[in-house]
């Protein structure tokens, strides 16, 4: 569903996606796979993205640890289809539980063309960690963390 309140009528669509692009484990969609993936709906720079965190799963700690990401592109041509994206160029997405932000690296001090994320199989004091879409890597983050992980919320302010 695409709503858009800013014309002088607002309006409402469904628009439905071909998916073909999506990444497939086995024979299962991803939105069936919970253990090995989620999904997350963000807008960047006026563009609407897919990102999808991948885990692997640790049997001997009964854990999953972040395995990397897969970010699309919303095509709304005639096509209306997800579009892989190679670069997120200076611009650096936070993930966390069901919130997703896009930020310019440069306002908030750290590297572009990363996804930052807390890292279900770390401990704290650095549950944080960086997947870096040029090269795939995935490392810690120093980024500050709150006591508790029952704490942990997120919020991107605006200005309107």
């Amino acid at each position: 569903m695409v709503i858009d309140p800013l014309p002088d009528e607002p309006t409402i669509q469904f628009l439905e996606m071909d998916q073909s692009q999506l990444p497939v484990l086995g024979n299962v969609w991803a939105h069936d796979v919970e253990d090995r993936m989620e999904l997350f709906l963000v807008e960047s720079n006026g563009k609407l993205l897919l990102v999808v965190e991948f885990f692997e799963f640790d049997p001997t700690r009964a854990t999953r640890g972040l395995a990397g990401f897969q970010v699309f592109e919303a095509d709304f041509s005639e096509r209306k289809r997800w579009v892989r994206m190679q670069s997120l160029g200076d611009r650096v997405l936070f993930i966390y539980r069901n919130f997703a932000a896009s930020l310019l690296a440069a306002d908030v001090g750290v590297k572009g063309n990363c996804i930052y994320c807390i890292d279900p199989s770390k401990e704290e004091p650095m549950p944080w960690s960086v997947f870096d879409l040029s090269n795939g890597s995935v490392t810690d983050a120093p980024l500050p963390c709150p006591p508790s992980p029952s704490t942990h919320l997120m919020f991107v302010p605006s200005i309107c």
